[in-house]
């Protein structure tokens, strides 16, 4: 087959992935529990509101801080969710496949498996990404609509958060391909507890100055860097040069007083294509 067709296929692939995945439930789940959260949230960054303008002129600090961790609230939960729909979503990419017979009639044909798990990845991350897009958009909206807080570098952070989804959505192709559904599940959702927790212990480890608790981190975003990328995104949404409150912001479990290093981004997205190269291998050398 012929580069052209190759791609040709691969986006084929892509737009059956996608509408595959628009008639599924789990999508449609999503976006109800999604829905119900954004309805709770914004009736309670309002009702807080009210009491943060009062704040801001008797303790400006304490009004801050507030202020940014509604802010970091609704986009972990954001974070956490985008995290489950991509591994529930992804996690029988391949196996299942396999398993009901769809992909011996696929292959036979002229058709590379290169581009059927390259389709099926972009097809899937679009829905993704998009999602994640969305999300982001009407938290920081809503937060920044009832308290005012200022936020620097949007669009980086936006971009960091839709690569969430995409690098937890490679590791989890690359496990269709070697493992069951089931424990291919399961096994991606432990890498995405380590990576919290580890992301987590690294938090406290630099608020209270233990070198060993960040090198715990530093191992943990190794592992599974998504966790990385929600503390960069939370870092560059509220830093500020201007701002001598910037650190106490990122305070907290679910802040970002650790930022991770560019470094820790080029290393995400080579894991990323590594994980993605990796899949096409074993699938081709996977019997069927």
């Amino acid at each position: 087959m012929s580069w052209r067709g190759g791609i040709n296929s691969l986006f084929t692939i892509a737009v059956l992935t996608f509408k595959e995945t628009l008639r599924r439930k789990l999508l449609l789940l999503t976006v109800l529990l999604s829905a119900a959260f954004l309805v709770l949230y914004t009736l309670g960054v309002r009702a807080a509101s009210r009491h943060i303008h009062d704040l801001a002129i008797r303790d400006p600090l304490v009004a801050t801080i507030t202020q940014t961790q509604l802010l970091v609230m609704g986009l972990f939960f954001g974070y956490f969710i985008i995290a489950l729909m991509t591994i529930f979503a992804g996690t029988g990419t391949v196996s299942s496949e396999i398993e009901s017979g769809v992909l011996q009639t696929i292959v036979t044909r002229p058709l590379s498996r290169a581009a059927v798990i390259g389709g099926k990845f972009l097809g899937l991350g679009s829905i993704l990404v998009l999602y994640a897009c969305l999300f982001f958009g009407t938290v920081v909206g809503i937060v920044h609509y009832y308290t005012g807080l200022g936020m620097a570098g949007q669009l980086p952070a936006l971009a960091f958060f839709c690569l969430i989804p995409v690098v937890l959505l490679s590791v989890t192709v690359l496990g269709s391909t070697v493992l069951p559904t089931l424990a291919n599940g399961i096994a991606v959702f432990a890498l995405y507890v380590v990576g919290f927790i580890g992301g987590t212990v690294e938090q406290v480890g630099t608020l209270i100055d233990n070198a060993v608790m960040v090198r715990i981190g530093i191992v943990s975003s190794l592992v599974m860097p998504a966790d990385a990328l929600y503390r960069k995104m939370v870092a560059v949404l509220t830093a500020s040069t201007t701002d001598p409150l910037a650190a106490v912001r990122q305070m907290g479990p679910l802040g970002s007083l650790s930022e991770p290093s560019v470094w820790m981004i080029v290393y995400t997205l080579l894991y990323t294509g590594i994980a993605l190269l990796a899949a096409i291998r074993f699938f081709n050398a996977r019997d069927l």
